[in-house]
Parts: structure tokens; C-alpha cells; sequence
């Protein structure tokens, strides 16, 4: 096991020289939380080790790569809404009793690639929310924060009921006839 990094060592990383993210697993839960800190000073630590590699990976690729471009997030969105409707069950015999614990994918249009960041402008402040999918659930980083839907985020930021989706421009109105 590679020992854990230093002060010095996770100041480097935040000036730019970063290590791989393949060996962020090498390290100890307290030393990538110290990279988080250092990272995103005003949010929330994340507990989870697997989280922290994930989002400090995504960071570290972020500042080396930048953001995929809109075909390519298209591409991922599709793929991703085909594994999960090929894993939905359709095909099977008719004679299975549905199972009632098992959860339904979302929409095809709600789901959006793991580490993506849906940005929105509101009363003049920009506000940020993380995609992260774990075991076949979106979940959404907003604050430091794990939300489950983007409508308690939504709520969050205007202090009403809001289609988190449509709040963050994911769905459009439709039209009354």
C-alpha cells in the first residue's frame, strides 16, 4: 500500500501537479478527505472512500481535460439510457410476478452521466449540482450535500416547489392547447 500524502504533497496537488487518478485508491480514507478539503474548503467532507476517489478523480481529469463536449455527453446519455432499458426486465416471460421492491430507471431524458454538472442561473448566482450514479441510482452532489432529486434541490435554492428537471433546463414546458 503506497503511504499517504503529505501537506506538502496535497498542496502540490491543488497548484497543478496532481497524481494520477488511478492511485487515488492507494490512499487512506483521511488523506483523500484532506485532498477534498483542500479542493472544496466550504463543503461538506464525504465520508464514502469510493466517493471521494470518484470526485477527486473527476476534479483532477476536469482540470487536465476539461468538460466533454455536448455530442459526446449526447452519446454517453444514450448508451447509458439503453443499458439501463436492456436491464429493465422487458423480454421476460409474462408469467414472472412483478417484483415490488425493484426499482424503476428514470426517464430516458432525466438521466445524465455519471460526473456531469448541470449549471443553472438564478437570482443572479450561479449554482452547481453533480450527477454521481451509484449502483444504478443518480444521485446529485449540490453544497456538499447528497440529494436524491433535483426538485429538493431546486427547493432548496428558491425556497419553492420547483420540477427540479425543468429547473435545471432538462425538460420544457409544455404547451397548453
Amino acid at each position: 500500500m503506497k503511504t499517504d500524502l503529505t501537506k506538502d504533497s496535497i498542496q502540490s496537488l491543488i497548484q497543478g501537479i496532481s497524481i494520477a487518478p488511478d492511485q487515488l485508491s492507494e490512499h487512506s480514507l483521511l488523506t483523500l478527505q484532506a485532498i477534498w478539503k483542500a479542493l472544496y474548503p466550504r463543503k461538506k467532507t464525504p465520508h464514502l472512500k469510493t466517493l471521494l476517489i470518484r470526485e477527486i478523480a473527476y476534479h483532477i481529469q476536469y482540470k487536465e481535460h476539461g468538460a466533454l463536449d455536448q455530442q459526446s455527453l449526447r452519446t454517453l446519455q444514450t448508451a447509458k439510457a439503453n443499458y439501463i432499458r436492456s436491464r429493465s426486465g422487458k423480454g421476460k416471460s409474462n408469467n414472472s410476478k412483478p417484483d415490488s421492491n425493484k426499482t424503476i430507471p428514470p426517464k430516458a431524458s432525466h438521466i445524465l452521466a455519471d460526473g456531469a454538472i448541470l449549471k443553472r442561473q438564478f437570482n443572479g448566482r450561479l449554482y452547481e449540482v453533480m450527477v454521481v450514479i451509484r449502483d444504478t441510482k443518480q444521485y446529485f452532489l449540490f453544497n456538499g450535500d447528497e440529494h436524491k432529486s433535483l426538485s429538493s434541490i431546486a427547493k432548496e435554492i428558491t425556497g419553492a416547489h420547483w420540477s427540479g428537471p425543468r429547473f435545471f433546463g432538462l425538460t420544457k414546458l409544455k404547451k397548453k392547447r
